[in-house]
């Protein structure tokens, strides 16, 4: 046993069977072993859409600087990002809009709210020199609340129906292993929550329940005065999520970049996950006042923002093949139908900002096909193709 499994193990002598919620928080955030507070993980056992290609973040800048138009170019505009993994995110939003948006660049106010030291420390040493702060949800924002791989990845209750009745599935400590265990639910929340998204659960089926994800929408949007929630993560709406044809449990572990079912073992050295109900986050956000304002593919929100056009200005630049290879391969996965671009997108809007954002509507794909001889396109390894001379 490792030093993590000791400690749970020696907390349900004491207490009892606990909550999965209670051990996945554990697994992956306690202070000491925990598997995000030791900095495991992002490049290693997976991959963000961030580090894969800094277009991503390019992309999401120009969503950004929109976000400064429409809001009539404040003197200060808060981005505030939830979970900021390696920094990769921040770095390259952060180095567009100093180049192609210097007023919007000076105007933002750019926060990490990370609960890991270890990748604290990380972000720190990757975003030196820039304008970035650290800490919790400000009590007032103003702009961009924004998140990539960050609700999936909150502590989740596991449940049952067995004869028509609900209940919890507990990690119970055997003196040889963790198993499940099965009792009364925990929380009169749980019940609640299957019904404030409209679904019966199937007997027999394992589910997870994300109650941690209805708690941080809720306080996003009570700070959240006037702008927009951009929250990008895998999963689907209620409909989908807790459909038994299509999702019969979607905890998944990812160690050594492989994946596995098994939460109970190799506490603290594997990511836990599971996919998010987005149908639970514009119910809760509307309670403070969050109107949803569009939810699409990550392909699509990518394509809107116009990945198209620097795909098509990447071929028209005088790069060697292997430089165009490379980058063209990762620019492509951003949005690849079967990986990271079936990932979704959900804009939640508040304080009467809600205009639909282009990333939603599409109302620059055409525009900026036109004008790719004007783009700077980021490239791996920190360089730049730039714009043609005829543009």
């Amino acid at each position: 046993m490792n030093p993590l499994e000791q400690e749970i193990a020696a907390e349900i002598a004491r207490r009892g069977p606990m909550s999965f919620a209670r051990f996945m928080a554990l697994a992956l955030y306690h202070p000491r072993w925990g598997y995000y507070s030791r900095g495991a993980g992002i490049g290693r056992d997976f991959h963000t859409s961030p580090e894969i290609h800094p277009l991503f973040g390019a992309l999401i800048a120009r969503q950004v600087a929109e976000c400064w138009e429409l809001l009539d170019r404040p003197a200060t505009m808060d981005v505030v990002e939830l979970g900021g993994g390696n920094g990769g995110l921040a770095a390259s939003l952060l180095r567009e809009l100093k180049q192609e948006w210097p007023a919007c660049a000076a105007a933002v106010c750019y926060r990490i709210v990370e609960r890991s030291a270890a990748l604290r420390a990380r972000q720190r040493q990757r975003l030196r020199g820039l304008p970035v702060s650290w800490g919790g949800v400000p009590r007032v924002v103003q702009g961009l609340v924004l998140s990539n791989e960050f609700f999936d990845a909150l502590p989740v209750h596991l449940v049952i129906v067995r004869q028509g009745q609900l209940r919890e599935q507990y990690v119970d400590w055997t003196g040889e292993e963790f198993r499940f265990v099965e009792g009364p639910p925990s929380t009169r929340r749980l019940a609640a929550y299957f019904q404030r998204v409209g679904v019966q659960p199937v007997e027999d089926i394992p589910l997870e329940v994300n109650l941690a994800a209805t708690t941080v929408i809720k306080q996003i949007g009570r700070a959240l005065h006037r702008g927009w929630v951009i929250t990008i993560d895998y999963g689907a709406p209620a409909a989908l999520r807790y459909d038994p044809q299509r999702f019969r449990g979607v905890l998944t572990c990812y160690a050594g970049g492989s994946w596995n079912y098994e939460p109970l073992r190799r506490v603290g050295e594997q990511d836990i996950t599971a996919h998010i109900d987005f149908t639970a986050l514009s119910r809760w956000g509307r309670e403070v006042g969050l109107q949803p304002v569009g939810l699409l593919t990550q392909r699509e929100f990518l394509r809107n923002l116009g990945l198209d056009a620097y795909l098509h200005a990447l071929s028209e630049r005088p790069l060697d093949l292997a430089s165009w290879e490379w980058n063209r391969e990762a620019m492509v996965q951003l949005a690849a139908p079967g990986g990271l671009g079936r990932f979704l997108v959900f804009g939640q809007a508040a304080g009467g900002a809600s205009v639909l954002l282009m990333g939603f509507s599409g109302s620059q794909r055409a525009p900026l096909l036109r004008e790719r001889a004007r783009l700077r396109i980021p490239l791996l390894g920190g360089t730049d193709a730039l714009p043609t001379e005829e543009g």
